[in-house]
């Protein structure tokens, strides 16, 4: 049976679909291998202030962005993403919930199909790789909603921290992560030493809301990439310092809703753009691979029906997971081909945003109901303490720093018995900013590095 071009675009005609879709077979199939004029080339590979090309003293002169993602792949912070939250906290571990989506599993999915996107669209394969599988290295446990706990313990351990560090971001954080926090194993020595497009795309993947395409921002040269991300992290905490929690809330569920309002409406506008059209392919591959997990996973606890989607969503997309990621990825590369950014048509693109704000994102406040009442939840088990997250965060937070002060005394204290003891303590205290912060960086890296299962042990320990 003949392909059916003319379904694919209502945008192109059946004949230049027809050419796009036989020139991405080529390159699929390994029989075009030349890059796109507007794909990042390796040996345009920046660090250190000097193109890798031209400091290479590896044998192998092995690709660096390959490299990138090898040590990526092998240090701890990408391994723990297994048992961070993606959506759904998963209160336990049985049959009925070990499948849901966790963090690992997403950036797994995400690299996955951002190197197929880069393939087919003739971008550098490994560039695009490697931010997907860095991209949410810096995601603190309980997904989102960790970030507003964290903020929140930020702002009510001293609000002048929150002045001096900013909102907690976790595409910022995940830049700390690869440069000062996580290691290969058996090393000792923090930080991954990655590239600058690879460091800008893990900043520059976040804010996707309602984005149909991306653009690389060409007026960043490789020069500029550490001067853009500085400029973006002032700007986050220039703009933090405005933010004014109610003391009075101590409702978890009330506590996340004012972070959305406050915080996420304060930080609305700084953005960080893409700088290379590989950080475009993870910024629009992120959410194509998230809407469908998650759709899945709340028709797995009962939240979704698929029934209910919106008709026209269903006719489009598709009414299973699987079906909406191979029809998003699709329309993307054939619109997307020989083009300098990734982009959707504007039907798919106007109907992924529909099928987000309308059956997505209501939806969300009953996943999070799991967070919201998980200390008290009796598949929490043995975990008996009716303390909320928001009141162990802070805990924490009180006790990890009062522990830095004195490392002698509180010796056996985990951020210094288990973090601090894990790394070469002068290069990391050395790779942070030089303005007398080091203790609360210090708990904010390890906190954020916890996983769901382990923060909860931590706090059920402590409390």
């Amino acid at each position: 049976m003949p392909l059916d071009y003319a379904s694919l675009s209502n945008e192109l005609s059946p004949a230049e679909v027809k050419d796009i879709c036989e020139e991405v077979a080529s390159r699929q199939h390994g029989m075009d291998t030349t890059l796109s004029e507007f794909a990042t080339s390796s040996d345009q590979a920046y660090k250190n202030g000097a193109y890798t090309s031209d400091t290479n003293e590896d044998p192998f002169n092995e690709d660096q962005f390959a490299f990138d993602s090898h040590k990526i792949v092998f240090s701890k912070a990408a391994r723990l993403l297994m048992e961070k939250t993606q959506s759904v906290v998963r209160p336990n571990k049985d049959q009925a919930f070990g499948n849901l989506t966790t963090r690992g599993m997403h950036v797994f999915t995400v690299a996955s199909n951002a190197r197929k996107i880069a393939l087919s669209l003739g971008a550098n394969t490994f560039l695009a790789e490697a931010i997907a599988r860095a991209h949410d290295l810096g995601h603190p446990p309980f997904g989102h909603v960790g970030e507003a706990y964290l903020t929140r313990a930020i702002y009510e351990f001293g609000q002048e921290y929150l002045n001096i560090i900013g909102a907690f971001k976790h595409n910022i954080q995940g830049v700390h992560t690869v440069d000062r926090v996580t290691m290969r194993r058996g090393e000792i020595m923090g930080g991954l030493n990655l590239t600058d497009q690879v460091r800008h795309g893990i900043a520059s993947h976040d804010g996707e809301m309602d984005k149909t395409k991306s653009i690389p921002n060409r007026k960043i040269f490789p020069e500029n990439l550490n001067k853009d991300l500085q400029d973006y992290f002032d700007r986050i905490i220039k703009a933090s310092a405005y933010i004014d929690f109610n003391p009075d809330i101590r409702d978890d569920e009330e506590l996340v809703k004012e972070y959305r309002d406050k915080v996420c409406g304060a930080l609305k506008t700084v953005i960080i753009a893409p700088a290379t059209l590989e950080a475009c392919i993870v910024f629009m591959s992120d959410v194509l691979t998230y809407c469908p997990e998650d759709y899945e996973d709340m028709v797995k606890l009962g939240i979704a029906d698929r029934n209910q989607l919106p008709t026209d969503v269903a006719k489009k997309l598709g009414t299973n997971g699987t079906e909406m990621m191979d029809r998003l990825l699709k329309d993307l590369i054939i619109h997307s081909y020989g083009k300098d950014g990734v982009f959707y048509s504007k039907e798919v693109g106007e109907l992924l945003n529909k099928f987000k704000r309308e059956f997505l994102y209501p939806r969300y406040y009953r996943i999070n109901q799991w967070i919201y009442s998980l200390a008290g939840h009796p598949s929490m088990k043995p975990f008996t303490s009716a303390h909320t997250i928001r009141e162990r965060m802070n805990y924490l937070f009180r006790s990890f720093y009062t522990a830095l002060d004195d490392k002698n005394k509180h010796a056996s204290n985990p951020i210094v018995s288990e973090f601090l003891s894990d790394r070469d303590l002068h290069a990391y205290l050395n790779s942070m900013p030089d303005d007398g912060y080091h203790d609360i960086r210090a708990v904010i890296d390890y906190v954020s590095g916890c996983t769901d299962g382990y923060f909860l042990n931590l706090s059920e320990d402590t409390l």
